[in-house]
């Protein structure tokens, strides 16, 4: 019995060839290589990943095909070539023969060493300055196939290239598709706070390496900007995709945001930095912590009252003296035995705290802890 589906037209155009892996390292060296377009997830590989990559182009086992779009800055130059699928690869390769290629978008993970199969573990592994001419030529010489999509291709079909192609693989977040889908100044904000703090979130211990490299600080970072605006909200997948979507913010809203989040950043560097051990503060090194932490210290500027709304001064962003507030290990040291005695004497506290709670009355609860408790 025949069927009679309607199948549609094809969405996008493209062409087939090979690239060497030098022609990827040149394109990236004179700026004409897009590694990572928005959509794209952060480095998401382990060492042992990105070893198995250099051991298989050594060997001469096949690569999986990367997938480009040529961008035509104006007619007749030379085209961009963004990477729609096949970035992991990519960035493997560049930071292995050059990591200064990479720029200032140089991460610490991108930092590896080829470790054969059977090597002893307390060796330190094979840079690329340490291989043969020989192996060095096999590795730049390797050729991997290529899709190219057309020029004209849509932003929704490369989305969808890029979705398809990933549903084998490691989800994307929540962060990721909101990232790709919404470009506002409130997007570029949060992206840009979270780059100029970025060592930071490791550093502190407040969220991992695999949840960074999938925009999870990014994200963290943009629930402390709607903090700073809104005050303490539930801030979940509905609001930060409304806020990603339709925020607008004014010059003097940007600049705003940028003095506190950094004076409130620089005064929590000298409680997370302590690096005591054991550590003290280990129980604060959570995400909901550090968002009523930071929630304290607005409180503490004058951007919040006691239960988390924003003040006139907030709203009209006329706070003219932004100095970070006291905060030092001591400080936090006493809130933390504070909280253990209440703990077990108040339920409603030990609701707040407990998992990653971030809806407003438990964000609220844990900010009315803090005032009572160190006010005094």
């Amino acid at each position: 019995m025949d069927i009679d589906i309607d199948i549609a037209a094809p969405a996008i155009s493209s062409d087939h060839s090979w690239f060497r892996v030098s022609d990827y390292v040149g394109w990236q060296r004179d700026g004409s290589l897009q590694l990572r377009p928005k959509f794209q997830r952060g480095s998401v590989w382990k060492s042992s990943d990105k070893s198995l990559l250099i051991d298989s182009l050594l060997k001469g086992f096949p690569i999986p095909l990367i997938i480009l779009q040529d961008e035509y800055p104006e007619i007749g130059a030379t085209p961009i070539r963004r990477v729609v699928d096949g970035q992991q690869r990519l960035r493997t390769l560049i930071s292995y023969i050059d990591i200064g290629l990479l720029g200032d978008d140089v991460g610490e993970s991108d930092t590896f060493t080829y470790r054969p199969q059977g090597i002893h573990h307390t060796h330190p592994g094979y840079r690329f300055i340490d291989l043969s001419r020989e192996q060095q030529m096999q590795i730049i010489e390797t050729r991997i196939s290529a899709v190219i999509l057309n020029s004209r291709t849509s932003e929704p079909a490369i989305l969808e290239v890029y979705d398809r192609l990933n549903r084998t693989g490691t989800k994307l977040s929540a962060q990721e598709l909101r990232w790709a889908k919404y470009r506002s100044d409130f997007s570029e904000l949060c992206y840009r706070l979270t780059r100029d703090n970025q060592t930071r979130w490791q550093d502190w211990g407040i969220i991992t390496n695999q949840v960074i490299s999938q925009m999870g600080d990014v994200e963290l970072t943009s629930e402390l900007v709607l903090l700073v605006l809104d005050g303490v909200q539930k801030t979940g997948k509905r609001e930060l995709d409304d806020a990603y979507q339709s925020r607008n913010l004014e010059d003097a809203q940007e600049e705003f945001i940028v003095r506190v989040f950094n004076a409130v950043f620089e005064s929590l560097s000298f409680v997370y930095d302590s690096s005591l051990s054991p550590d003290a503060i280990r129980t604060f090194r959570t995400k909901a912590w550090l968002y009523s932490l930071f929630s304290y210290q607005l409180y503490l500027m004058g951007v919040l009252d006691k239960e988390g709304n924003v003040t006139t001064a907030g709203r009209s962003f006329s706070l003219s003296d932004l100095t970070p507030p006291d905060a030092n290990p001591a400080w936090i040291e006493s809130a933390l035995d504070a909280y253990k005695n209440a703990r077990k004497s108040d339920a409603s506290l030990a609701r707040a705290v407990s998992g990653g709670a971030s809806d407003r009355s438990s964000r609220q609860r844990r900010l009315e802890f803090l005032t009572s408790t160190l006010d005094r």
